[in-house]
């Protein structure tokens, strides 16, 4: 993660504190979620040419009356030092923090395709049981895959690739 995004998560990690950290981050991945959805208040969160007040307006109507008591005021931050469009990669570090702090481990999961949520889930369940820790997984699209997956967690590679098959069947052979 970039170093901004990670200086506004530690903030916001800070200012929480570690036990009601986790009850913020459906809430921040929510609003996100919101902002993809609805492009036309996306850019004018993003946009120069509204003014503070008015932005404000639009962040406090678009969080709704029921809101943990830090997130606004946090938002409005983000909001006034023009750092919307980094939200994604600040909810990613809050979520490596908020992870952290739980005992999750992180990882990505490379895949020739992207993978449905279920099936995610069902590689996450894998590697829990082998790791016997709660595991969190997010899947990327490497083309140069011809089949299976390739899974980075904890320091390691787990390649369950076609190519690293392949190459170990040529090795065997040789």
């Amino acid at each position: 993660m970039d170093e901004l995004s990670s200086n506004y998560a530690t903030a916001l990690f800070s200012l929480v504190g570690k036990e009601e950290a986790p009850r913020y981050l459906p809430k921040l991945e929510e609003f996100a979620s919101l902002l993809h959805e609805n492009d036309l208040l996306n850019r004018a969160l993003c946009s120069y040419s509204l003014g503070k007040k008015e932005k404000e307006g639009l962040l406090e109507s678009a969080l709704g009356k029921e809101r943990l008591p830090h997130l606004l005021d946090f938002l409005k931050v983000v909001l006034s030092h023009h750092r919307m469009r980094h939200l994604d990669a600040i909810i990613a570090s809050y979520r490596s923090l908020v992870n952290e702090s739980i005992g999750v481990k992180e990882g990505i999961c490379y895949t020739p395709f992207p993978l449905e949520k279920a099936k995610l889930q069902q590689i996450e369940k894998a590697f829990e049981k082998r790791l016997n820790s709660k595991v969190h997984l997010i899947n990327r699209v490497d083309e140069n895959l011809l089949g299976g997956v390739k899974v980075a967690l904890d320091g390691k590679v787990y390649d369950g690739s076609l190519r690293s098959r392949l190459q170990e069947l040529g090795k065997n052979l040789k």
